[in-house]
């Protein structure tokens, strides 16, 4: 089969989703695949990766929706794909009921990798209608699922963890070695993107609160994944605060392993998730967590067990719970033994086979063991 990869998004690092995306070309070899980009991805090892016998990657620029949807049906005709494969973007809206009028013979499948923000009647009765074009519709999480069918009760609808695959290779002490990170502070890591998405201003003042409040032991919090205008952004609000010695911002990263190896806590402090690749992969390396109770988090994050959830926004909350691990490193291996358990039940493995077996017409399995 040919399908279409419509990734609708920048790839600014090789991320959980780039990896996903190199397993599922590696284990499909009988497919063809062209994976459409709005950018050309940034790192050039994934490029490599994805440019093989049965893969290929496209850049279209959605600067203009329009000029998008011209392209894109442009690539069907040359392309001819049995599949189109949905991911990221607005532009799907317009694209997946002209597809269904004018290739009714493609088979349109989604997949939502985030909450579906629908406050009005309008964007209910839009996405309604996008759905019913679509052969299947794949939510990353339970918490996706559900919210999906309080608009779109259909039987196309099925939950299927993406999943990651971890290297775990390396100990604490010849991570930090690496990081040129020194081994008597604790470590809190967090990875993200976006400074409000990802409630970084909220971990700022629970920082601020901690130092002004408390005597904590001595800890470093690493940011992950900021672009250079983000980065200064955030850094701005870290000033505010005055707890500039506590944060090292290290940017958009593709060593995400090394960086989890050499930490002692993962914090997720999230407005708003879908699920939590970054948290996946935290638990395959033994980390205690730290999150927001919101989306598909308390699918990952079982709290009192593998972590500890707060409340969305709440600056005191997560200042507490960050304390408790801190204060205990009996708790954090607890925790940490049961969140490397838990990882079991988040295997890139069973996302893509999930994946190949929607290709295919098959049932999915679960992903939990």
């Amino acid at each position: 089969m040919r399908i279409l990869e419509l990734m609708g998004m920048t790839s600014t690092k090789y991320g959980g989703i780039e990896r996903f995306n190199k397993k599922l070309v590696d284990k499909d070899k009988s497919d063809d695949f062209v994976f459409v980009y709005v950018e050309k991805p940034e790192c050039n090892d994934y490029i490599r990766d994805l440019t093989t016998d049965n893969s290929q990657i496209k850049v279209i620029s959605n600067k203009s929706i329009i000029s998008y949807c011209i392209s894109v049906v442009i690539l069907i005709l040359r392309f001819r794909p049995h599949i189109i494969h949905f991911h990221f973007g607005d532009e799907k809206m317009l694209l997946a009921p002209f597809i269904k009028v004018f290739f009714p013979w493609i088979r349109q499948i989604t997949t939502f990798h985030s909450e579906c923000v629908l406050h009005s009647l309008k964007a209910k009765i839009k996405c309604g209608l996008y759905c019913r074009c679509q052969s299947k519709i794949v939510a990353v999480s339970e918490g996706v699922q559900k919210e999906i069918a309080a608009f779109y009760d259909n039987k196309k609808l099925v939950t299927s963890y993406l999943g990651v695959e971890c290297d775990v290779s390396k100990n604490k002490e010849e991570a930090r070695r690496i990081l040129e990170i020194p081994m008597k502070p604790i470590i809190l890591t967090t990875i993200g993107f976006d400074v409000a998405t990802k409630g970084f201003d909220v971990l700022v003042d629970a920082v601020a609160q901690i130092v002004n409040k408390f005597t904590p032991p001595l800890f470093i919090v690493n940011v992950v994944g900021l672009s250079k205008v983000r980065e200064e952004q955030f850094m701005g609000i870290v000033r505010e605060k005055h707890v500039e010695s506590y944060f090292m911002s290290m940017g958009i990263r593709n060593d995400i392993n090394t960086i989890l190896s050499a930490s002692d806590i993962y914090i997720q402090p999230s407005r708003t998730e879908a699920i939590s690749l970054a948290i996946m992969e935290a638990l395959h390396h033994s980390l205690p967590v730290v999150a927001s109770n919101v989306g598909g988090i308390p699918e990952v994050v079982i709290d009192g067990k593998n972590g500890l959830l707060v409340n969305a926004c709440d600056a005191e909350g997560l200042a507490m719970a960050m304390l408790e691990l801190m204060q205990s490193p009996e708790k954090r291996k607890e925790m940490g033994e049961r969140s490397r358990k838990h990882s079991l039940n988040f295997n890139v493995e069973k996302g893509v086979e999930n994946l190949i077996d929607i290709y295919e017409k098959k049932g999915v399995i679960s992903n939990k063991s």
